[in-house]
């Protein structure tokens, strides 16, 4: 996502950095002379982990992007600290994509979001990705505007399409190179360089709180059809009023959320894990997989000429930063960790089902019943040291990794204490 992708080249004969023992910051992009921490630019063999490497890739190629998204496009004013950083996070993300392994990378960065901005969003603090006001300055620098904000230019860039982003991209350094401008002069170039209409997009800056997505499949045998009716809310936040869901609140705000719009990667899956052709309105879609534009609190899809019940596999990628809820069974979980061809789905299926254990057995625990390890999650495993020969190392070490327990935390009604 740097000088190939974009065709920016940084505009200095030299390009120079400086590394500090006790800066306070991962690093500073200043112009001409970035300034690091110097765990973030420095590595020893002898003591480097792979995360450590892959910090120091990630950390230097996000102040180099800066020299475009962020210096000589800069920001107007504060409230669009998102603009730079946002996009640049996104930025660097897909370089380290580039460089390493994919999945990998989509994972970590998603487990960043569910474990530390998810409940940035469901806490006193939740404010959106544009926030409207602040007391001092340092509370900005969020997660909600960092990684929720790179979420937001994800979105579009699955919206748009690999080529149409990039064409965005080129009209707005086109007509802002040496501006200071907002996140409403980077949507409206997206906007008019693929002529799509991204009006009610926008509410991703202004509107706080992380979606949730209810998803039910239905299969008709008489017609051969899978329908997916999907129910789109979002809870109240501060000064914010939620939407979709019932609300038990005690003061209603001046602010009323309304639906996202939003993108959902889906494919489906036969009993055996395969993947199937996708039909919609008569017309066969070209490949395997589909994403559905979401932008109304209800909708229904319908996938025809299917001649058994499909298995959908639901939010491919994480296309979309929600919380998503279907009606999985464990049996469908273990097939979709084992078989499915979206990487990352095979990792959430898994994580899924290390949910459900750790909860059902938490719940044996605190009513003195035998603990035991379910069947499903082991052949789980099974499955994936099968694939340990052939496959990704990182990415089976990630598969086999146990949820985080901040995650977990944020599943459970009461958080037990230690006795």
């Amino acid at each position: 996502m740097g000088r190939k992708t974009f065709r920016q080249r940084v505009d200095l004969d030299l390009f120079m950095i400086v590394a500090v023992d006790d800066f306070n910051a991962g690093a500073m992009e200043n112009k001409g002379l970035n300034i690091f921490n110097s765990r973030l630019v420095l590595a020893s063999p002898e003591t480097a982990t792979d995360r450590d490497y892959n910090l120091v890739q990630g950390v230097i190629a996000h102040e180099y992007f800066h020299n475009w998204t962020g210096n000589r496009v800069t920001c107007r004013d504060w409230f669009q600290l998102s603009l730079k950083e946002g996009l640049t996070v996104f930025r660097d993300q897909e370089f380290s994509a580039d460089m390493n392994s994919r999945a990998v990378q989509r994972i970590s960065d998603v487990n960043l979001l569910r474990s530390h901005q998810f409940p940035e969003d469901a806490g006193p603090m939740s404010h959106p990705v544009r926030p409207d006001s602040y007391q001092e300055i340092n509370n900005f620098y969020t997660l909600t505007v960092y990684e929720k904000g790179a979420e937001v230019i994800r979105m579009m860039h699955t919206l748009l399409g690999e080529e149409g982003f990039r064409k965005g991209m080129d009209l707005y350094f086109e007509r802002h190179d040496g501006q200071a401008v907002t996140c409403e002069d980077f949507v409206s170039a997206l906007e008019d360089a693929n002529d799509f209409n991204l009006k009610q997009f926008r509410r991703w800056y202004s509107q706080s709180g992380t979606p949730k997505l209810e998803i039910e499949g239905n299969y008709n045998q008489e017609s051969k059809t899978f329908t997916l009716k999907v129910k789109q809310s979002c809870p109240d936040t501060p000064g914010q009023n939620g939407f979709g869901q019932s609300q038990n609140r005690e003061t209603k705000s001046a602010f009323q959320k309304e639906a996202f719009l939003l993108p959902l990667k889906i494919g489906l899956l036969d009993e055996e894990g395969n993947p199937l052709p996708l039909k919609m309105e008569g017309k066969s879609i070209n490949g395997k997989q589909q994403t559905l534009v979401l932008s109304e609190m209800e909708q229904e899809f319908v996938f025809e000429d299917l001649t058994k019940k499909p298995i959908p596999s639901l939010l491919r990628h994480f296309s979309a930063p929600v919380d998503l809820f279907y009606g999985y069974s464990d049996e469908e979980l273990a097939l979709i960790s084992s078989r499915d061809s979206d990487e990352f789905n095979r990792w959430e299926a898994g994580q899924q089902l290390m949910l459900r254990s750790f909860l059902s057995q938490l719940k044996n625990y605190k009513e003195n019943k035998a603990i035991m390890l379910p069947r499903t999650l082991l052949q789980s495993f099974r499955n994936q040291l099968d694939h340990s020969a052939t496959g990704d190392p990182s990415l089976i070490a990630q598969a086999l990794s146990f949820p985080s327990e901040s995650y977990l935390g944020e599943k459970m009604e009461v958080m037990m204490s230690r006795q």
